[in-house]
C-alpha cells in the first residue's frame, strides 16, 4: 500500500469520525459542516484513486472480451 492510499484512508476515517462527532456551532453552522464533509470525502477518494493508479503496472492494459 503507497503513501496516498494511506492518506485516502486517514482522509476516510476522520471524515467519517467527524460526521458523528462534530456538532453544529455558531461559528460551524450546517452548511460549513457539510462542506468539510465534501472536502474530506473527496481528497479520500482522490487519493485512494491516485493510489490505484501508481500501483498499477506499466504496460498493463487488460482487455478482457
Amino acid at each position: 500500500m503507497n503513501k496516498a492510499t494511506r492518506m485516502g484512508l486517514l482522509f476516510f476515517l476522520i471524515a467519517s469520525i467527524s460526521r458523528w462527532s462534530m456538532r453544529p456551532t455558531t461559528f460551524l453552522t450546517t452548511d460549513r459542516l457539510d462542506a468539510l464533509n465534501g472536502l474530506l470525502y473527496g481528497m479520500a477518494i482522490g487519493c485512494m484513486l491516485l493510489g490505484i493508479w501508481k500501483n498499477r503496472k506499466p504496460g498493463s492494459t487488460q482487455t478482457d472480451s
